[in-house]
């Protein structure tokens, strides 16, 4: 496996755990005002707010977080399809 794959790999794993984690702040938000439990000195909407943004950090990174793996990985010039033009030092044949 590939270093840039194993990346990959390891960030959907971190996105999974991101977003379940994500989920449990939004469960527990409702949970709160029905009385499982209380807070002192947070307030439930923290927890509703908290659990929406990890959940929606957490599916960018469960689904791969293109922006992330191409700015740890940058690929080169040469592989990338349309941005450079395949010109090679040697001449051509057709002189």
């Amino acid at each position: 496996m590939k270093p840039r794959e194993l990346f990959g790999v390891a960030v959907r794993v971190i996105g999974l755990l991101a977003a379940a984690n994500g989920l449990s702040h939004i469960i527990n938000s409702g949970l709160g005002p029905l009385g499982y439990f209380t807070t002192q000195r947070t307030a439930y909407s923290f927890y509703l707010i908290e659990g929406i943004i990890q959940l929606v950090a957490g599916l960018y990174l469960l689904r791969g977080a293109p922006f992330l793996i191409r700015f740890a990985y940058p690929e080169r010039l040469g592989k990338t399809s349309g941005t450079v033009s395949d010109q090679s030092d040697e001449p051509s044949e057709d002189r």
